[in-house]
């Protein structure tokens, strides 16, 4: 018996499904890590932020950046002499990119959640990231173990809705928009030394003996008016000379340097307490001195905090508040 074969089957909205299918593929052939470099520099205009918040190199960024362009076939970043700009494709494909990326982070931390556990982004300063939190998060995530911390380490002020941050703890003077604040402690700030340096220059009692020995400095535009000039004035010190000495981009390296008996650093309280707890560094003067300004934990304003994200928000509360 001859059978007959069935007619061909016709697709309907045959170009829609044709569409459906290129747009899928373009997703799947973008270069995942070239967008996230991508959001990173766009973000910030500027590679080198960018390369820090990835901890990644400057260069792997730029390779990342030419490699999503030649993948797209468009300039997406204008190289101008002082810095970046988005070309107006650049502009179009980091608003879709942001959006997309904000939306998949929060489907992790959704899924994250129904499985018990939950992530809480929080930034601060990298000298109270690598004092304070380092000695006391532990204790918050033994009590809270489906509750993963991410901390941000960062001199500038990030933003938190822009970058999709719960919290934060910043030193100032309390005056920054769009966030609410609660006021953890005043801050005071002092020299610092190796108890064997102190105890091998008897003269760093004196308040006017310290720019004649060696300075540790932090460098960076956010530290500008942390420096030693500002000590000195708030100790009422005039001094003509060169306060020259040794410069780091980190705190933690500026400590470390005094740990070491390589100069004298500028300290706050609450920033270098164990390390004057332990006796590795003195104040030689015993003189503290009133900054103006203080640390608070910030919160968006446009944001309400998940259970995880407010459970640590009191905890620091609890933990910093005076």
């Amino acid at each position: 018996m001859l059978v007959t074969p069935p007619p061909p089957v016709t697709l309907k909205n045959s170009a829609n499904c044709r569409k459906k299918n290129f747009m899928a593929s373009s997703v799947v052939l973008l270069p995942f890590r070239a967008v996230v470099a991508f959001r990173a520099a766009g973000q910030h205009l500027n590679f080198t932020r960018a390369a820090a918040d990835l901890n990644v190199t400057r260069e792997a960024i730029s390779l990342q950046i030419r490699a999503l362009e030649s993948h797209l076939g468009t300039k997406l970043f204008h190289r101008r002499h002082r810095g970046i700009e988005l070309t107006e494709a650049g502009y179009r494909f980091y608003t879709a990119v942001r959006q997309g990326l904000d939306i998949i982070g929060a489907a992790v931390d959704d899924v994250q959640s129904v499985q018990g556990r939950s992530t809480v982004s929080i930034t601060t300063t990298v000298a109270f990231a690598s004092s304070a939190l380092l000695d006391r998060l532990p204790a918050f995530h033994d009590a809270n173990p489906g509750i993963d911390i991410r901390v941000i380490e960062s001199d500038e002020c990030r933003d938190l809705d822009r970058d999709g941050i719960d919290l934060a703890i910043r030193y100032g003077s309390g005056n920054w928009p769009n966030v609410s604040m609660i006021h953890l402690f005043d801050e005071e700030t002092f020299p610092v030394c190796s108890a064997k340096m102190a105890a091998d220059n008897p003269d760093l009692c004196e308040m006017e003996n310290i720019p004649k020995h060696r300075l540790l400095h932090l460098s960076g535009s956010a530290h500008q008016w942390e420096d030693w000039q500002h000590l000195l004035d708030l100790a009422g010190i005039r001094f003509s000379g060169d306060l020259g000495g040794l410069w780091f981009s980190n705190y933690t390296n500026v400590v470390q340097a005094a740990r070491d008996s390589h100069g004298i650093a500028i300290a706050w309280k609450h920033v270098i307490r164990r390390h004057l707890d332990s006796g590795e560094l003195v104040n030689p003067t015993g003189k503290v001195f009133k900054t103006g300004h203080g640390f608070y934990l910030l919160k968006s304003d446009s944001r309400a905090l998940s259970a995880a994200a407010r459970k640590l928000h009191d905890w620091f509360l609890d933990e910093f508040r005076e």
